[in-house]
C-alpha cells in the first residue's frame, strides 16, 4: 500500500523502495511478477534506469525460473529503454529484439519499439 501511495504522488523512487522492501519480506507472494515490474516502472519513471534494468532483469529471471510463460513483450521494451537511457546499446537491442518477437501485431508500442531497436543497432555499431 506504502509503495501505491507514493506512486501516485508521483515519488515514484520511493515507490519502488517500498515494493521492493515489501517483496524482500514476503518473496513467495503469489503477486511477485506483477510486484517486480511495478518495481521496474516505479524506477523507470524515477530516471534510476540502472535500478529499473536491474528490476526488469530479475522479473524475467524470475518467470522463467517459475515456469511462468515468457514476461510480456512490455517487460523488455522497459528493460530496453533503461538500458537505452544508460548508453548500453547491444543490451538495448537485444531487448527491443525479445520484445518485437513477443509482442502481438497489432500492439500500439510497435512503431516506437520498432525504431528504437533500429536506434539502438545503429548506435551499437558506432561505439
Amino acid at each position: 500500500l506504502l509503495g501505491d501511495a507514493y506512486a501516485n504522488s508521483g515519488q515514484h523512487a520511493a515507490a519502488g523502495d517500498a515494493l521492493q522492501t515489501a517483496l524482500n519480506y514476503n518473496p513467495y507472494t503469489p503477486w511477485e511478477i506483477q510486484m517486480r515490474y511495478r518495481i521496474a516502472r516505479s524506477y523507470y519513471h524515477a530516471e534510476a534506469y540502472d535500478k529499473a534494468a536491474r528490476a526488469a532483469q530479475a522479473l524475467i529471471t524470475a518467470a522463467g525460473g517459475g515456469g511462468e510463460a515468457s514476461p510480456d513483450y512490455r517487460v523488455y521494451d522497459l528493460l530496453g529503454s533503461a538500458h537505452f537511457a544508460l548508453a548500453h546499446y547491444e543490451e538495448a537491442a537485444d531487448a527491443y529484439r525479445h520484445a518485437l518477437r513477443l509482442m502481438p501485431a497489432d500492439a500500439p508500442e510497435g512503431d516506437k519499439i520498432e525504431r528504437y531497436h533500429q536506434f539502438a543497432l545503429e548506435l551499437r555499431s558506432k561505439a
